[in-house]
C-alpha cells in the first residue's frame, strides 16, 4: 500500500563540509538558483506548451540541440507538412516491407526524418530552438524524477519570473542548487576529490 500510495521525488540537498583538524572549512556548498521540472505524466502537448511558456521566462541556451532533434521537433509543429513528405505510393510499398504495425510507423517515421530538408529546418526561429532545447530535457526525463532546466547563470529577476507563474507552467519549480566550493582552489583538490555536476551524472 506504501509503495502504491506514496511517490519518491529526489531533489538536491547541500552534501557534507569538509573541514581542517582546527574546525576550518576546506570544503563547503555554495547555492546557486535553479529551475526544475518533475514529470507526473505530463502528455507531449502539455510539455510543449510549458517549455513555450518557459522560454518567454527565461535565456535558455540551444547548443546541446541536435539536428535530429531539430527534425523531431518540426515533425511535432508541422504537422501537415511532416505527413505531405510520404506519399500513398510510399505508404504501399512500406506495407509490403513490414508487416508489423509498429515496425510500418517506425519506417514513415523514419522516411519523415530522412525527407526533411535543411529549408525546412531553417524555419526554426531562435525562440523555436530555446522552447525545443527546454522540450528535450523535458521529454528525456523519467517519471517523477526532477531535473534542472536551468541551473547555472539564473539571475535573480528569471527566478522571480517563473516563480510567479508557477501555477501556469505544469511541473515546473523553483528550488535552490548546490555545487561545491574549494576553499583553497585545485591545492588541495587531488586529495579531497571532487564530484560530478548534474549534467555528467555519477
Amino acid at each position: 500500500v506504501q509503495r502504491t500510495e506514496e511517490v519518491l521525488v529526489d531533489s538536491s540537498v547541500p552534501r557534507g563540509k569538509v573541514y581542517d583538524r582546527n574546525g576550518n572549512v576546506i570544503v563547503d556548498n555554495e547555492a546557486q538558483n535553479a529551475i526544475t521540472y518533475t514529470n507526473t505524466g505530463y502528455s507531449q502537448t502539455d510539455m510543449l506548451e510549458t517549455a513555450a511558456s518557459l522560454a518567454k521566462l527565461i535565456e535558455k541556451d540551444s547548443k546541446k540541440v541536435t539536428v535530429r532533434d531539430k527534425k523531431d521537433y518540426w515533425i511535432i509543429t508541422h504537422p501537415d507538412e511532416a505527413k505531405a513528405k510520404i506519399t500513398e505510393e510510399d505508404k504501399k510499398a512500406l506495407k509490403k516491407q513490414y508487416e508489423d504495425t509498429s515496425e510500418l510507423d517506425k519506417a514513415i517515421y523514419q522516411l519523415t526524418l530522412d525527407r526533411i530538408t535543411d529549408h525546412d529546418l531553417a524555419e526554426l526561429t531562435a525562440f523555436d530552438l530555446e522552447v525545443l532545447a527546454i522540450y528535450r530535457e523535458m521529454s528525456a526525463n523519467y517519471m517523477f524524477t526532477e531535473i534542472f532546466i536551468k541551473n547555472t547563470d539564473v539571475s535573480d529577476e528569471e527566478f522571480a519570473r517563473v516563480s510567479e507563474n508557477l501555477q501556469s507552467l505544469s511541473g515546473i519549480n523553483t528550488t535552490t542548487d548546490w555545487v561545491r566550493s574549494y576553499v583553497f582552489d585545485n591545492t588541495l583538490l587531488s586529495v579531497l576529490g571532487k564530484v560530478t555536476d548534474s549534467n555528467e551524472g555519477l
